[in-house]
Parts: C-alpha cells; structure tokens; sequence
C-alpha cells in the first residue's frame, strides 16, 4: 500500500490592520485549502464587526449610540465584551478596553466599569458619553478562538493560526511532531530571535510598549489614563488566544513587580520576553 505524506498548506491574508495567515497539516490537500480559506474568512468578517475605524462596524455602532441608551447586539459580540469584563476584573483594571477614553487630567476617570452589560437581552449601554471601546488589545485573540473553532468543527486537529507577529493558536503535533515551532523577537530589535517556543494546543500572544527606536507608546495604563513611558516586553501562552492577548496586555502595564492576580486564575505564564530589555525613559 502507498503511504501517503502529510501535506502543509499555508494561507493568508491581510486583516484586523495585519496579516491572518492559516498553517494546516493533514492528508487531503484540496479539504485542507477549503478549510484555510474559511478560517481567513471568519477572522476578515470579524475584522470588519470589531474594527472602530470603520463606521459600518458593531464596535463603531456602539461608540456612536451606547451613550443614548441601551444597544442591542448579537450572542457573539455580547460574549467578548462578557470576557473583556471579566478579564478587566481578574487583573484590577490592568487590562481595559475603554483604556484610550480617558487621560488623566481630561476629567472624570472612565473604565470599562462604566459599561452596562444585560445578559438576558444582550444589550449594552454607556454609563458616560465620553467612552469608547477599543478591542485592539484582545481583539486578534478572539478572532483566532472563532476560527480555530470552525477548524475543529470541521475535523482537522494540525494546525496554527497566527494574525501578526504577535498573536498565535495552535493545535496539534505541528509539521515535526514535537509541537509548532514559533520564534520571539527581541522587541527593540526585531531582526534578532530572542527565543523559540514548541506550541502544542496553546495560544500565544507578545506584547511590546514601544514599538523599536519609539519614545512614545500608544499603550495607555488604564489605571492612571497615562502611555506608557519605558519598554516592557512579554510573551504570555495560555489555553485560549482571547486570554493570552488580555494577559500580555495587562503585564506590560503593570511590569513584572506586579503581575495582575489572574495569574493564579489558572492560566500560565510562560515567558515574559522583556524584562531582557532595559527599560528606557
């Protein structure tokens, strides 16, 4: 009998203001191409719900009218803003999607606890008119858990999603049976490897404060509603995408002295990059 080899197929395509790319492992190379292409698909159509840049998205619908009164939105939609709240929660306001509403001294302090959230209706409502949802910080993560999902309904077990450089899912034994392999960038250098992990079933997200040869970062400390001033670097897996991205997001800002308390929420830290990096004012 022949045996026949395992076949990689890549995809990829341009999303969430990155690239989504799709790494299947499996033996029907035709079935492993259709399922790329609707992974691409979920992840573009949620780019196109979540984006606050485009005024046709549900996160643009909700900055434009929450403030008036109570939104109603999809099961989907309504559960990431569900999550973004309990993961606000789980690290004291380290990680908040509303962080980029306030900057202190502009007036009143605005977190995501000025969001009303009702269950039974799926509803949502602005408890301020100044706040704004940003799902930058945990967005590419949920994306990644909705098309992983479609993959594994779809019976395929091999495989890596990854949008970015940042924001990884795996599952399965990888291309050599010993996990996926994926490589950590030196955040202020980013032609050096810093490290290389073996993935196996986890997700992966990497979070910088300052983009290389930046003095200033667009990461905003929504505890103080000021950017952050020095370099914090980290890698964070953990067993879903949406709670590594949360994680990285929420140890950059409050440094390595002070991890937030989900860490023993049951969800490891494996890696945090920078604290190679020297801080820098």
């Amino acid at each position: 009998m022949t045996r026949i080899e395992p076949s990689l197929v890549r995809r990829s395509r341009p999303a969430m203001g990155a690239l989504a790319e799709v790494f299947l492992i499996g033996d029907d190379e035709r079935r492993l191409a259709a399922a790329a292409e609707t992974a691409l698909d979920e992840i573009e159509r949620l780019s196109d719900r979540w984006s606050r840049f485009s005024p046709a998205s549900e996160v643009s619908r909700l900055n434009r009218e929450a403030a008036c009164g109570w939104v109603l939105v999809d099961r989907e939609l309504f559960a990431v803003f569900a999550e973004c709240d309990r993961w606000r929660r789980l690290t004291a306001g380290a990680f908040d999607i509303t962080a980029d509403s306030w900057r202190s001294g502009d007036g009143p302090r605005i977190s995501g606890a000025d969001i009303e959230l009702d269950a039974v209706r799926c509803a949502i409502r602005f408890r301020v008119e100044a706040l704004r949802l940003d799902l930058g910080a945990y967005g590419k993560g949920a994306a990644l858990d909705l098309a992983g999902a479609i993959i594994h309904e779809l019976g395929l077990d091999n495989w890596l999603l990854q949008i970015g450089t940042s924001s990884v899912l795996t599952c399965g034994a990888g291309p050599a049976g010993d996990g996926w392999p994926v490589k950590l960038r030196d955040p202020n250098r980013p032609d050096v490897i810093v490290r290389e992990l073996m993935l196996r079933d986890r997700a992966l997200s990497c979070s910088a404060a300052l983009a290389p040869d930046a003095s200033d970062s667009d990461v905003i400390d929504p505890r103080t509603g000021q950017p952050l001033r020095e370099q914090r670097a980290c890698c964070v897996t953990a067993e879903s995408a949406g709670a590594a991205e949360a994680l990285s997001t929420a140890c950059i800002v409050t440094g390595p002295d002070e991890l937030p308390t989900a860490m023993i929420q049951g969800v490891r830290v494996s890696a945090i990059v920078d604290w190679l990096c020297p801080s820098r004012r």
